[in-house]
C-alpha cells in the first residue's frame, strides 16, 4: 500500500492500533521510520514521545517503570539540568562511589552501622580541613576547638617554638623558663627537687610575707627579709648576721647556721 495522505484503518472510534505476531521473530510486525522519527503527538500537534531512528527514546512527561531499570554499556551517563532528588534516599550497597565534584552535605555525614565514621586521606594520606575544627563545639573558634579531654598516646605535642613536650613531668628539656609578671604558689605538702642553679632578676625585687615559725615561743610572724640592691638576706641571725642571701647570681649559705627560736 503507498499511499499519500491520512488513512483511516477501522471504524472512527477505533482507539488503536493492534499489531499481534505470535509466529516468530521473523515474522514479527513493524512500523518503519524511513530514517525519521515515531512517536505520539498532543491533541495541539506537540511530541509526547518519540523514538528516533537512532533507538534513542524523547519523553516530555513523567516515565514510571514497574521494574529494574539496567545500564547496558560502560559508563552510562545521566544527564539532568539541575538537582537529582530522591525523597526516599539512595542506596549504593556495593562498590565504590566517586565524586569528581564538591560533596554538600547539608544533614552531615554519620556512619548508621557503627559507632564510628572513617576519614581517610586518599592517596595521600592527609585531611584537609580549610576552616576550624570542632569536637563537642558546634561553634570552633580555633583550628581545633576541643570540649572535652585531649589525649596523646604517643608522640606529644609540638609547639610553636618548635619544642616537644612528650610529659607533664618536665618542661622538656629547656634551659631556661621565664614566668614574666606572675609568680610561683606552692601549696602545703608541694616538693621542689633536682634544681642546679637558681638565678635572680638583675633589677630589685623583694620577698613577700614571709612566715616564720618560734619553736620556743610557739608564735609566728609574717613580714618582708632585709637586703641591700646587691643581695637579699632570706634567713639572719640574732646578732644580725646574713645566714643565708639570694642575689642576681647565685644563693649563698655560710658554715653555721643559727636557729631562730625568738623574736627580740
Amino acid at each position: 500500500m503507498d499511499v499519500v495522505g491520512d488513512v483511516i484503518f477501522g471504524p472512527l472510534a477505533s482507539t488503536r492500533i493492534y499489531l499481534r505476531d505470535d509466529e516468530s521473530t521473523s515474522g514479527a510486525k513493524s512500523i518503519h521510520a524511513n530514517s525519521n522519527v515515531i512517536g505520539f503527538l498532543t491533541g495541539a500537534g506537540s511530541w509526547q514521545s518519540y523514538w528516533d531512528n537512532s533507538g534513542n527514546q524523547y519523553n516530555t512527561g513523567a516515565i514510571t517503570l514497574g521494574g529494574n531499570l539496567t545500564f547496558n554499556v560502560a559508563n552510562p551517563t545521566i544527564s539532568a539540568s539541575s538537582y537529582f532528588i530522591a525523597p526516599g534516599g539512595a542506596y549504593f550497597n556495593s562498590g565504590t562511589v566517586y565524586m569528581a565534584a564538591a560533596l554538600q552535605a547539608r544533614g552531615g555525614i554519620h556512619n548508621d552501622n557503627a559507632a564510628y565514621l572513617t576519614i581517610s586521606g586518599g592517596t595521600s594520606g592527609n585531611t584537609y580541613f580549610s576552616g576550624n575544627v570542632g569536637i563537642g563545639n558546634t561553634s570552633p573558634s580555633y583550628k581545633l576547638d576541643v570540649a572535652g579531654q585531649i589525649r596523646s598516646s604517643s608522640g606529644g605535642f609540638t609547639f610553636p617554638d618548635g619544642t616537644t613536650q612528650t610529659t607533664a613531668a618536665n618542661l622538656g628539656g629547656k634551659t631556661w623558663v621565664t614566668i614574666a609578671e606572675s609568680s610561683i604558689t606552692l601549696n602545703s605538702g608541694s616538693e621542689v627537687s633536682g634544681i642546679a642553679n637558681i638565678q635572680a632578676a638583675s633589677k630589685s625585687h623583694r620577698f613577700y610575707r614571709v612566715s616564720v615559725y618560734s619553736s620556743t615561743t610557739g608564735q609566728v610572724r609574717e613580714g618582708y627579709w632585709p637586703g641591700s640592691g646587691a643581695y637579699y638576706a632570706l634567713i639572719r641571725n640574732t646578732t644580725g648576721y646574713d645566714i643565708l642571701t639570694i642575689s642576681h647570681t647565685d644563693i649563698d649559705t655560710e658554715t653555721y647556721v643559727y636557729k631562730v627560736d625568738e623574736w627580740k
